[in-house]
């Protein structure tokens, strides 16, 4: 399949029109708002609809990301990397402009947003350009604060906490497994790259 030039000419094609959408400022989402990367609070009618916090713009740019790093490599496409690296750039600016820890945003305590770890390392491990390491390493610092709640990924593990007890009952998403694997998955690509 690597070498299939029939498949590489579809995923070039399908990325190219992907890359249409994108933003000047490299934004590229399904959401309209760039702003919208936090959950609403139960007075937002969003809450009346869902009822709980729904966000995942910065979890769907995660998978975005990591599609354009793979059709980069795969193709070996340079404008296919520089719109990751202008996608990459955006949200590490917005979460400084905004002045929010990745673990304030999405939802599951920045979970499922911080799980942007691993592609942001992909980036770092392509390109040498430090930013993508430094972000990356902000991500796991917040993971490593004791007071970080349940965003304390980190430190409830080196604590010896059973992962069943990191959450309060009545928070209502213990089995979201999936985000916090991918957080970890996120962890291990540092400590290769590190």
């Amino acid at each position: 399949m690597k070498n299939d030039e029939e498949l590489k000419a579809a995923l070039r094609e399908s990325a190219y029109r992907l890359l249409a959408y994108q933003r000047e400022d490299g934004y590229l989402s399904t959401y309209r708002d760039s702003n919208n990367i936090f959950g609403p609070v139960r007075s937002d009618p969003t809450w009346a609809v869902v009822g709980w916090d729904a966000n995942f713009n910065i979890w769907g740019q995660k998978y975005t990301l990591w599609a354009l790093l793979e059709c980069a490599m795969l193709l070996d496409d340079a404008t296919i990397l520089d719109a990751a690296k202008r996608l990459a750039d955006w949200i590490i600016s917005s979460l400084a402009r905004l002045g929010v820890p990745v673990t304030d945003t999405g939802i599951i305590c920045g979970l499922s947003t911080g799980s942007i770890l691993k592609p942001m390392l992909i980036l770092y491990r392509l390109t040498g350009e430090k930013r993508y390491l430094d972000f990356s390493l902000e991500i796991a610092a917040e993971w490593k604060r004791e007071d970080a709640g349940c965003a304390s990924i980190i430190a409830k593990s080196l604590a010896g906490i059973p992962v069943h007890l990191w959450y309060r009952e009545d928070e209502g998403w213990k089995g979201k497994a999936y985000e916090l694997m991918s957080c970890f998955d996120g962890i291990c690509e540092l400590y290769r790259l590190t």
